[in-house]
């Protein structure tokens, strides 16, 4: 006995998973402390580029708007109006001239135009010997088109990106022309990079450049002009000396899209350039190219291996005492386990012991249970027979009663209505019309417990088909509209227009209306209103909801108004007849359809009841075959 259980050696299979455990912990606790050390830090550096960004955008609204300052200004000068409506060139240049040399090293303005309403360049202050020509840009069409300012970035035929600014030349309310500004967007990108630790360069796309043409631009203005550094893309203002030229390419070709991307750069030094790409939109909404940001973050790459280097150091320096104390710890263990063993020897020949004693009563137990629970399963299939054997008897009982309960109904209307003469008093009438309305109240009585007992027994079937359902609400509104009429109550409806089709049993669903609108009716008192409503969702289903300004009932009775002959017993209701069928059948109705019926009442408030059907019920409406199925519930 000795021999079993024996503790194994905690050398062996303690001490080393131990530490094993202790290193994998402590290098994952580095790994994610250095992985949300660096997300840290690119979510810094990215929200800082974005900064660039926005800083951009603004840099050229600003410029914008000093260009609209500028242009009403000009509004003003009757010296240039003159000259222009006379058509004299030379006088319009003249007066325009000190205009634009005091506004060009000022306010970097390097276009200057007067255009007729027709489009056609009348003069170029920034360049006199050209005009006559027509102005084909989208800032001049959409001033033209509006009458009003026309603004945005635009690209030349050399491939430079002018901010021009088109406004109408108003004279007297009247347009008698069109003067435009521009300047060259690289102003705004030298005062962003003085603003921000970025640099900026711009992408044009190639389809939409003429390379001859492009070469010539960058020629005139003195920059480098490498047409094949991108695939699909030129540089039009490269300074950026940290990433290299065939990085930049690269990165050009991978995300020369219309979305956002930003990538990080290592040169050959080492060093390291967060990019980030946004698309260039020009005037007219066209995705012409690729605006440029440039971060230098090899100072945060730096610093994060050296934190990188520090945690490992840490962490070993600390898995190296972790492991020493672990091994003094186990040496006293080891001494514990010895004592323990020889201490357990002896409490296990006393456990075997107890424990053959607690197998014998378990056994017996487990025998007596055996015993119980099969008298329990004998109980419950007797109980199960005696329900089927109680629903299929109601319902034979309530067939075979119907037969003759359709004769007394027919024989006491003969008598009523006197058909084969008078009766001689008219007591024996109204004796003949109680036996009428008595012997359709059973009847009522009989059919409703007839469905019952067909749904517990299991002989209940639905006939489903495609139904249309505003025919089907007008025909129960007309099975209760001459009662609620003589009880004073109103009936109304809200019921959209177009509703879908809806798979269901018709004659089931419509008894289910009758009975919610017959008790919504029949509680009711003169005066009151009950409502009829109907809508449907993809994701809700198809619901049916009737709400009165009835009597109501308390919570507490909900359950009892659902069960079968549940009655609630209230000085407010004793005065109504009813079987306390109607609900529960009801109830039964909608959860053979797969759906739920809701309750929600109050005392003196009314009661609402909301019938849904699953939304997997929802048919879209076949013309012919549903037009034909609401001229058969009519008929009906």
């Amino acid at each position: 006995m000795s021999g079993i259980g024996r503790t194994p050696d905690p050398k062996r299979f303690l001490l080393i998973p131990l530490i094993v455990g202790l290193v994998f912990l402590l290098a994952a606790s580095a790994v994610v402390f250095l992985w949300l050390n660096y997300s840290s830090q690119q979510r810094a550096i990215d929200r800082l580029i974005r900064v660039s960004e926005r800083m951009f955008a603004q840099k050229l609204d600003e410029r914008f708007e000093l260009l609209e300052i500028m242009i009403q200004h000009l509004d003003h000068d009757g010296e240039l109006s003159r000259a222009y409506r006379s058509g004299d060139r030379e006088a319009l240049y003249q007066a325009a001239l000190p205009i634009f040399r005091d506004f060009s090293p000022r306010h970097r303005i390097t276009h200057f135009f007067f255009t007729g309403s027709d489009r056609v360049s009348f003069l170029r202050v920034h360049d006199p010997r050209r005009y006559g020509d027509v102005i084909d840009r989208f800032t001049l069409r959409e001033a033209v088109r509006t009458g009003r300012f026309a603004r945005g970035l635009e690209l030349g035929p050399l491939g430079t990106l002018t901010l021009r600014l088109v406004a109408p030349w108003r004279v007297d309310g009247e347009i008698i022309g069109y003067v435009e500004l521009g300047q060259e967007i690289e102003d705004a990108i030298g005062g962003l990079t003085k603003a921000l630790p970025t640099e900026v360069a711009i992408a044009i796309r190639k389809d939409l450049l003429d390379r001859d043409q492009w070469r010539t631009g960058m020629s005139m203005l003195g920059r480098d002009a490498d047409w094949d550094l991108a695939e699909d893309h030129v540089l039009i203002n490269m300074n950026v000396n940290r990433v290299p030229p065939e990085a930049l390419g690269r990165l050009l070709g991978q995300h020369g899209g219309s979305v956002a991307a930003a990538q990080t750069l290592t040169a050959r030094d080492g060093s390291a350039t967060r990019v980030l790409l946004t698309p260039l939109i020009d005037a007219g909404g066209r995705d012409i190219g690729q605006i440029l940001f440039f971060m230098d973050v090899t100072s945060f790459r730096t610093a994060f291996w050296k934190s990188v280097a520090a945690i490992v150091a840490i962490f070993g320096l600390v898995g190296g005492i972790l492991s020493l104390t672990l091994r003094t710890v186990i040496r006293r263990f080891e001494r514990s386990l010895s004592r323990a063993d020889r201490e357990r020897d002896k409490a296990y020949a006393q456990l075997e012991v107890r424990v053959e004693e607690r197998t014998r009563d378990l056994s017996r137990e487990v025998a007596r249970r055996e015993r119980t629970e099969a008298d329990l399963r004998a109980t419950r299939d007797q109980a199960e027979f005696a329900n089927r054997s109680k629903s299929e008897f109601l319902a034979n009982m309530s067939h075979e009663l119907r037969t003759p309960l359709n004769a007394i109904i027919g024989f006491a209307q003969v008598l009523r209505d006197e058909m084969f003469g008078a009766l001689g008093n008219a007591k024996y009438r109204d004796y003949a019309a109680d036996i009428n309305d008595s012997g359709q109240h059973l009847l009522d009585l009989i059919n409703d417990i007839l469905d019952l007992s067909k749904i517990e027994s299991g002989k209940a079937e639905l006939h489903e088909d495609d139904i249309e359902v505003a025919p089907l609400l007008r025909s129960a509104l007309n099975m209760v509209h001459e009662r609620a009429t003589s009880g004073g109550i109103t009936l109304e409806t809200e019921i959209p227009d177009g509703l879908p089709a809806l798979y269901a049993d018709a004659r089931k669903l419509k008894q289910i209306l009758v009975n919610l609108l017959s008790n919504a009716v029949k509680f009711t008192k003169p005066g009151g209103v009950v409502t009829l409503r109907t809508w449907c969702d993809a994701r809700g289903g198809y619901l049916f909801q009737v709400q009165d300004t009835g009597i109501g009932m308390a919570q507490e009775d909900i359950p009892k108004a659902l069960s079968p002959f549940g009655q609630v017993d209230s000085a407010l209701n004793r005065q109504y007849e009813g079987t306390g069928l109607g609900l529960p059948l009801s109830k039964t109705l909608a959860e053979l359809h797969g759906g739920t019926l809701d309750l929600q009442s109050e005392p003196g408030v009314g009661t609402t009841v909301t019938l849904r059907l699953p939304a997997a019920r929802l048919r879209p409406t076949p013309a012919g075959r549903l037009s034909a199925a609401a001229k058969s519930i009519r008929a009906s």
